[in-house]
């Protein structure tokens, strides 16, 4: 196959290839083992891109989030002429909303995925969505794994003492913040025989105040060191609605049982086949405290479950190259 230039315009940033934690981070790292030329406009060169873009002179754009409105609505009006690739990796009207406006933040979003000349997608949930609007050009490629996650070893807990260590763990990876419902697990283990791990960035402070003393918050870490602490946990938590978060490929990859909030989920994976999925994470945590059969049940299951290493990512997206 033809080597390609491939440019990128998201909040992918410069040290890509040194750390890793995101699709748009390893993809980029991935294809250019290939042997593809690329290219990242970032964040600070936005306002610059179409300049960057005809310097550049890719033979494909890969674009993410709502900036990708300005390249696809210049490939419209007839100012680029390669394709670009959408990547719709979020519910973008959602999270953003609040802050931008639901209203404005919905049309960026749809106009890219109306306008692209093609979308990939790590979530079913968006992949049905474009088929009820009318969408054709679009594929689902789920998130992958780091290359060495079965090498790493478990966290020794050191923060914990004995009576503790024997306690079931539970551990939520990713942003604190109402959106993604961290305080619906925090009020969950209240008064729980139990520890809950929460591991990442605090956008809201305000949850992480009078903390009960079975949850532990550790800030954000290097992503090889927060998944020895997930190795080390029993049961790993999903509080958000989603069915696209990295880290749901990475529990799976681990065999660890999944307690998750019942809802777009249901497009990946199945209750208390290869996750437990609750919209009463108090429920939730009684359940799977006192059953350890299903807790075994949902591991042994998740082995039955395909997870791709990063390296197989970006192979995919290189096959998707062809039939542009």
């Amino acid at each position: 196959m033809k080597k390609l230039r491939i440019q990128f315009m998201s909040q992918i940033p410069g040290n890509y290839r040194e750390k890793q934690k995101a699709h748009l981070h390893f993809v980029p790292y991935y294809l250019e083992k290939l042997g593809h030329k690329i290219d990242i406009i970032q964040r600070k060169h936005w306002l610059a891109f179409y300049i960057k873009y005809l310097l550049f002179s890719p033979d494909v754009m890969i674009v993410s989030g709502l900036i990708g409105f300005l390249p696809i609505l210049l490939k419209k009006i007839g100012l680029i002429r390669k394709p670009i690739i959408y990547y719709w990796g979020d519910y973008f009207h959602e999270a953003m909303g609040l802050k931008w406006g639901v209203d404005k933040c919905a049309f960026l979003e749809f106009f890219c995925a109306k306008n692209a000349s093609f979308i990939t997608t790590p979530s079913k949930f968006l992949e049905n969505l474009c088929d009820i609007i009318g969408i054709k050009n679009v594929k689902y490629i789920p998130h992958g794994v780091i290359e060495n996650i079965n090498q790493i070893k478990a966290n020794p807990l050191n923060e914990l003492n004995e009576k503790q260590k024997k306690l079931l763990k539970f551990v939520y990876l990713g942003d604190v913040e109402k959106y993604k419902k961290t305080n619906k697990i925090i009020d969950a283990v209240i008064n729980k025989s139990c520890i809950l791990y929460i591991i990442g960035k605090a956008n809201d402070k305000e949850l992480l105040k009078n903390l009960p003393e079975n949850v532990i918050y550790l800030e954000e870490m290097p992503h090889e060191k927060a998944i020895s602490y997930v190795k080390a946990c029993d049961i790993a938590v999903i509080t958000s609605d989603q069915d696209s978060t990295l880290k749901m490929f990475e529990y799976l990859a681990m065999c660890k049982p999944i307690l998750a909030f019942n809802g777009r989920i249901n497009y990946v994976l199945t209750h208390c086949e290869n996750a437990y999925l609750t919209s009463d994470f108090n429920k939730g945590v009684d359940k799977l405290i006192k059953n350890k059969k299903l807790c075994s049940e949902l591991s042994q299951n998740s082995k039955n479950f395909k997870v791709y290493k990063w390296h197989e990512i970006g192979n995919l997206y290189n096959k998707l190259f062809r039939e542009l």
